[in-house]
């Protein structure tokens, strides 16, 4: 019997493929695939907020919302074997029961997949591997053994495999990092030296494993996360992490510090399911638009620094050009800093892409950072946001040029 595979355009379709003989004018059918799905697949990995099951998810219950059968996973998340294979994919799974991690694709991931799904019908399989506490270091790949069932990275790649999506991973979203805010790695020096390089090597595998990968989506994570910052080693992980992006074509950072979650507050460890879903709409449009054609109507990006200039000779105002349009408050003053001193701010405007900082007096600083982890409290009231209400990412110790 002729056997032909016949996926037209990805789509809410269930396909069935029938295996069997053919002798003179008699077709036998041997073997029936069912529930054949055609869409896309990918990859969350990091830490505890992209592991997203818990402690602050709500209730952990077999089935936390309703099962959506054009969301799938494979194998189980929380011990990186093949069991379970195929499945509709969940949020999470009581704790300690056997099928735990099974199809686990976390809050946020299952979140996302569902806006993908409504509004662009079209199934979508989420591979998460992430591990809480973990390192980037940690997440790195064995490259005598990559399916090393003892790494991080060879337990997913094991998965990804199993599943047959080598070829099939559109992208990846990374959140991760709380765990180097410190000096923990193996090269015993701060961890924001090694981040950069390490993250690098990490993409590289990926693309070597996952070739048509096609764009990253990387969070910068909150200050002082897990109250494992608040130092200036902490402050630059997160510099390293907004201007990881310069390195790549085909990479975006978003901010989380604009979430607001009942559990926040200074040194969050976790959100709760408000909070993760909020970052799933945070990221959303950003997949939409690389992936799916969405056309916004406003930046849906995170502002970032791209240039900080007095703007005169006299040295008593600075230019900061974010490169999208801007919002000001007079509450985010207290977070702007002159050479790791708050600035004496006397007055900000906006102007498009531009907030224009007036001091008190002339100043000689060099360099100038926003918001430290040592003096972050959580609240979003305080921050600086970009017109499309996205709150900016952080930056530290960055050149004041002489002007604009």
């Amino acid at each position: 019997m002729n056997s032909q595979w016949v996926f037209r355009t990805p789509g809410l379709i269930k396909y069935n493929v029938e295996f069997g003989s053919k002798s003179g004018g008699a077709e036998t059918v041997l073997k029936t695939v069912k529930n054949l799905v055609c869409g896309d697949a990918y990859i969350i990995q990091g830490q505890s907020n992209a592991e997203a099951t818990g402690p602050n998810n709500g209730p952990t219950v077999d089935s936390p919302v309703p099962l959506n059968d054009w969301i799938r996973s494979y194998g189980n998340s929380h011990d990186g074997t093949l069991r379970g294979g195929w499945g509709n994919a969940i949020r999470t799974r009581i704790w300690g029961k056997p099928d735990y991690g099974v199809h686990q694709i976390g809050a946020w991931g299952m979140v996302l997949a569902s806006n993908l799904v409504e509004k662009y019908r079209i199934p979508i399989c989420m591979m998460n591997g992430a591990v809480g506490g973990t390192r980037i270091d940690q997440h790195q790949r064995n490259e005598v053994n990559p399916k090393d069932p003892a790494t991080i990275y060879g337990r997913l790649l094991a998965r990804i495999e199993g599943a047959k999506l080598t070829h099939g991973i559109r992208g990846v979203l990374w959140h991760q990092g709380e765990n180097n805010q410190g000096s923990s790695s193996p090269t015993g020096d701060y961890d924001w030296k090694s981040y950069q390089q390490y993250f690098v090597e990490l993409s590289a595998a990926w693309k070597q494993d996952y070739p048509n990968i096609q764009h990253y989506y990387i969070f910068q994570i909150w200050p002082s996360g897990c109250n494992m910052g608040g130092t200036p080693a902490g402050d630059m992980l997160l510099e390293v992490q907004r201007t990881l992006p310069s390195l790549y074509s085909n990479m975006r950072a978003m901010s989380t510090l604009g979430i607001v979650s009942k559990s926040s507050g200074r040194g969050l460890a976790h959100f709760d399911l408000e909070g993760y879903a909020q970052i799933a709409q945070l990221v959303s449009p950003l997949v939409e638009q690389d992936n799916y054609g969405l056309v916004p109507e406003q930046a849906i990006t995170a502002p970032s620094l791209k240039r900080a200039s007095f703007t005169s000779d006299v040295k008593d105002e600075i230019a900061l050009d974010f490169g999208q349009p801007m919002a000001w408050k007079d509450e985010m003053k207290r977070y702007v800093y002159l050479d790791g001193v708050v600035a004496p701010i006397a007055a900000g405007a906006v102007s498009g892409n531009v907030i224009t900082l007036k001091l008190k007096a002339p100043s000689s600083a060099k360099t100038i950072s926003y918001l430290s982890g040592r003096d972050w409290d959580g609240t979003p009231k305080h921050l600086l946001y970009g017109a499309n209400k996205i709150a900016a990412l952080t930056f530290y110790a960055i050149t004041v040029h002489s002007t604009r």
